[in-house]
């Protein structure tokens, strides 16, 4: 932008100074200021000049702004406009500050503010005088005449490149990163806290505190202690909530609220919440608009189950993992049976199989002697084979074939493999097997799960299950007290 050539005076030992020298001196030192004031700022209240309905009139704080020309106006002292003296009748009110000189006295100048009232319509745009600051809207309402409105206040800035504060912290802004906060660590080192990039993002170093949740460096995302579950829609929100019947809690959420909802919305149309069940009968609970859904979950990042490390190489994660999802899959399918008509899921197109292997077959045909004095070694692993066989004409897809043991009353759960193909009247084998403790009778209870999908979506399910029970050894009177064998069936 180009300006004016600014003049300012010479001086010498011995000059003579006139009235124009010193005016010229003057016009420099304001012309310079102004300058600073429109270039390295912009036009706005710089602070204070709020507006304040009183019960005789309107009261201006007291504050600095900066005009157009780069004159400062300053009220000093708060100034009250009394409702008789504004206009009457006038649906709303624009007040705008004004820079204003008076020459006092024939050799001074005083720079003073004068206010600005223009009569408008609410939805009016602003346009006030030339060289005024808008300080904002007054519109007729109840009780008093006017109350300030919602009004667009333009506030000064400041360009530059960095910002710097007396405590150590700055602001620093270029092409990119296109922001950077840097503040001062205990120590007094400058440590880079924030960086805004057009390309890469936002990055934090530290913690980061929303609303009640808190993410630090390294960590999970932890949120305050739950509340009580609101009986009205908490908008734009995530919190813990706890629910309570007759005054107990029974549970917790994690609630995510993602809108306001209209007079006639249902408040849960706008809720995600996950959370347990009241009876502690399913492990996970998904509600979104008021129903429990099950699907598909990705999860991007890494999961943290209670005191377990996060750590890929320990096999107790990836043994909880399976347990929890294996479990999950297996109740959670039940009581969706239950609760839904038979078209959710496909039972016809896939059948399940599975064969017992003898973990402890009986020795070949000896003399009664030698088959009395050979030992019995109680089995160790029950092996057994799976198959899984396709009797629809579709192909079916993404099939995982999970069981669910039970050995003397003790569960647990594996995955034992997955296909992502299986193709029409086609087989997929996979074997299993399940590790036996030592003691006199073993019970096993072993139900395979195959799952997969069908074109459309449609989720198609096989289930088998078999029992395994060892019998303690009889004692053979005729045989010495350490010979025996076991039985099953």
């Amino acid at each position: 932008m180009t300006r004016p050539d600014l003049t300012r005076p010479h001086y010498r030992e011995n000059q003579q100074l006139g009235v124009a020298d010193l005016d010229t001196e003057q016009e420099y030192r304001i012309a310079t200021r102004r300058r600073h004031d429109t270039t390295a700022h912009g036009a706005g209240v710089a602070h204070g000049l709020g507006l304040t309905d009183r019960r005789t009139g309107c009261q201006i704080a007291a504050g600095l702004a900066v005009d157009g020309l780069g004159r400062a106006v300053v009220l000093p002292a708060p100034v009250l406009l009394a409702w008789s003296d504004l206009p009457v009748g006038a649906a709303a009110l624009d007040l705008f500050l004004g820079y204003r000189e008076d020459v006092v006295a024939g050799d001074r100048v005083v720079e003073g503010a004068d206010v600005h009232v223009l009569a408008v319509r609410p939805d009016d745009d602003v346009a006030g005088p030339a060289g005024t600051v808008y300080l904002g809207r007054l519109v007729a309402f109840t009780g008093p005449p006017y109350v300030p409105a919602s009004s667009p206040i333009a506030w000064g800035t400041a360009e530059g490149a960095t910002v710097a504060a007396p405590t150590g912290g700055t602001v620093q802004l270029d092409h990119d990163p296109a922001l950077t906060v840097t503040l001062p660590d205990p120590a007094g080192r400058p440590v880079p806290r924030l960086a805004v990039s057009p390309t890469t993002g936002s990055a934090v170093n530290g913690s980061v505190v929303a609303h009640g949740a808190r993410l630090a460096p390294g960590g999970p995302l932890r949120f305050d202690p739950a509340v009580p579950a609101p009986k009205t829609a908490w908008p734009w929100r995530w919190y813990r909530a706890a629910i309570l019947a007759d005054g107990v809690q029974t549970g917790q959420e994690l609630r995510v609220e993602m809108g306001a909802p209209g007079p006639t919305d249902v408040p849960d149309w706008y809720r995600f919440a996950v959370g347990t069940a009241p009876d502690g009968a399913l492990p996970l609970v998904v509600h979104a608009g008021g129903d429990t859904t099950v699907g598909s979950l990705d999860v991007e990042g890494t999961l943290v189950f209670g005191p377990l490390a996060v750590d890929p190489g320990d096999p107790r994660l990836a043994a909880t993992l399976m347990s929890t999802w294996t479990g999950a899959v297996g109740q959670s399918s039940l009581a969706i049976d239950r609760q839904f008509s038979g078209d959710l899921f496909d039972d016809s197109a896939l059948t399940v199989a599975a064969v017992v292997q003898d973990p402890n077959p009986p020795p070949q045909q000896k003399s009664a002697r030698k088959a009395a004095a050979a030992p019995v070694v109680p089995p160790q692993t029950l092996a057994y084979d799976v198959k899984v066989t396709s009797i629809t004409s579709q192909a079916v897809t993404d099939l995982t074939v999970a069981a669910v043991v039970t050995v003397n009353g003790v569960q647990t759960s594996e995955r034992l493999g997955s296909s992502q193909l299986l193709q029409p009247d086609a087989e997929f084998e996979i074997p299993g097997s399940v590790q036996l403790p030592t003691a006199d009778s073993v019970t096993v209870h072993v139900e395979v799960v195959a799952l997969g999908l069908l074109p459309g979506g449609k989720v198609t399910l096989g289930v088998t299950s078999f029992d395994w029970r060892s019998v303690p050894p009889v004692p053979n009177p005729s045989a010495s007290p350490r010979t025996g064998r076991f039985h099953w069936r």
